[in-house]
Protein backbone atom coordinates (compact mmCIF):
# COMPACT_ATOMS: atom_id res chain seq x y z
CA UNK A 1 0.00 0.00 0.00
CA UNK A 2 1.50 3.38 -1.00
CA UNK A 3 2.13 5.97 1.68
CA UNK A 4 -0.33 8.76 2.17
CA UNK A 5 1.58 11.98 1.43
CA UNK A 6 0.51 15.03 3.42
CA UNK A 7 1.81 18.59 3.25
CA UNK A 8 1.12 20.47 6.48
CA UNK A 9 1.39 24.21 5.85
CA UNK A 10 -0.34 26.23 8.58
CA UNK A 11 0.09 29.87 9.44
CA UNK A 12 0.35 30.90 13.08
CA UNK A 13 -2.76 30.78 15.26
CA UNK A 14 -2.82 34.35 16.55
CA UNK A 15 -1.91 34.48 20.20
CA UNK A 16 -1.81 30.73 20.76
CA UNK A 17 0.52 28.78 18.44
CA UNK A 18 3.36 29.64 16.09
CA UNK A 19 3.25 28.17 12.60
CA UNK A 20 5.91 25.66 13.66
CA UNK A 21 3.95 24.59 16.74
CA UNK A 22 0.73 24.27 14.73
CA UNK A 23 2.49 22.17 12.06
CA UNK A 24 3.93 19.88 14.72
CA UNK A 25 0.52 19.40 16.38
CA UNK A 26 -1.20 18.72 13.05
CA UNK A 27 1.53 16.26 12.04
CA UNK A 28 1.05 14.41 15.31
CA UNK A 29 -2.68 14.12 14.65
CA UNK A 30 -2.14 12.99 11.06
CA UNK A 31 0.34 10.32 12.20
CA UNK A 32 -2.07 9.04 14.87
CA UNK A 33 -4.99 8.90 12.40
CA UNK A 34 -2.88 7.15 9.75
CA UNK A 35 -1.66 4.61 12.27
CA UNK A 36 -5.23 3.93 13.45
CA UNK A 37 -6.27 3.43 9.81
CA UNK A 38 -3.29 1.15 9.15
CA UNK A 39 -1.93 3.47 6.46
CA UNK A 40 1.71 4.52 6.13
CA UNK A 41 2.07 8.29 5.99
CA UNK A 42 4.74 10.73 4.83
CA UNK A 43 4.03 14.11 6.39
CA UNK A 44 6.06 17.21 5.59
CA UNK A 45 5.79 20.24 7.85
CA UNK A 46 6.14 23.56 6.04
CA UNK A 47 4.78 26.45 8.13
CA UNK A 48 3.91 29.56 6.13
CA UNK A 49 3.52 33.24 6.94
CA UNK A 50 1.94 36.20 5.20
CA UNK A 51 4.48 38.77 6.35
CA UNK A 52 3.09 38.97 9.87
CA UNK A 53 4.04 36.98 12.97
CA UNK A 54 6.30 34.05 12.17
CA UNK A 55 7.74 35.44 8.93
CA UNK A 56 11.25 36.00 10.31
CA UNK A 57 11.42 32.47 11.77
CA UNK A 58 10.25 30.89 8.52
CA UNK A 59 12.72 32.87 6.38
CA UNK A 60 15.51 32.16 8.86
CA UNK A 61 14.85 28.42 8.67
CA UNK A 62 14.36 28.37 4.88
CA UNK A 63 17.53 30.35 4.07
CA UNK A 64 19.73 29.38 6.99
CA UNK A 65 19.77 33.07 7.89
CA UNK A 66 21.14 34.48 11.10
CA UNK A 67 19.04 36.25 13.67
CA UNK A 68 20.03 39.78 14.66
CA UNK A 69 18.59 41.11 17.92
CA UNK A 70 18.37 44.77 18.80
CA UNK A 71 16.60 47.19 21.10
CA UNK A 72 13.33 48.66 19.83
CA UNK A 73 10.10 50.12 21.19
CA UNK A 74 6.92 48.08 21.53
CA UNK A 75 3.44 49.19 20.45
CA UNK A 76 2.93 51.16 23.67
CA UNK A 77 6.43 52.67 23.61
CA UNK A 78 8.11 50.39 26.16
CA UNK A 79 11.68 49.28 25.35
CA UNK A 80 11.97 45.70 24.12
CA UNK A 81 14.17 43.30 22.19
CA UNK A 82 13.26 42.64 18.54
CA UNK A 83 14.97 40.51 15.92
CA UNK A 84 15.28 40.34 12.16
CA UNK A 85 16.63 37.66 9.84
CA UNK A 86 19.92 38.41 8.06
CA UNK A 87 20.91 36.18 5.13
CA UNK A 88 24.41 37.44 4.37
CA UNK A 89 25.01 34.52 1.98
CA UNK A 90 22.03 35.45 -0.25
CA UNK A 91 22.77 37.31 -3.47
CA UNK A 92 22.18 40.12 -2.84
CA UNK A 93 22.29 39.86 0.98
CA UNK A 94 18.78 39.90 2.44
CA UNK A 95 17.29 41.30 5.65
CA UNK A 96 13.75 40.34 6.63
CA UNK A 97 12.07 42.61 9.14
CA UNK A 98 8.74 41.66 10.64
CA UNK A 99 6.71 44.67 11.79
CA UNK A 100 4.73 42.37 14.09
CA UNK A 101 7.85 41.91 16.23
CA UNK A 102 7.44 45.47 17.56
CA UNK A 103 3.86 46.39 16.64
CA UNK A 104 2.03 43.05 16.76
CA UNK A 105 -1.33 42.67 18.44
CA UNK A 106 -0.07 39.82 20.60
CA UNK A 107 2.38 42.22 22.28
CA UNK A 108 -0.44 44.22 23.86
CA UNK A 109 -2.51 42.70 26.67
CA UNK A 110 -6.23 42.80 25.85
CA UNK A 111 -7.14 45.46 28.46
CA UNK A 112 -4.49 47.79 26.97
CA UNK A 113 -5.57 47.49 23.31
CA UNK A 114 -6.30 51.11 22.50
CA UNK A 115 -5.45 52.26 18.95
CA UNK A 116 -5.21 55.86 20.16
CA UNK A 117 -2.28 54.91 22.45
CA UNK A 118 -0.54 52.31 20.32
CA UNK A 119 2.01 52.98 17.60
CA UNK A 120 3.91 51.13 14.89
CA UNK A 121 6.94 53.41 15.42
CA UNK A 122 9.01 50.64 17.12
Amino acid sequence: MPSLRVLIAPQEFKGSLSGEQAARAIASGVAAAAQAAGRPVEARELPVADGGPGTVAIVRDALGAGLVTMRARGPLGAPMEAAYAWAAQAEPPLAVIEAASTAGLVLVPEPDRDPMRASTFG
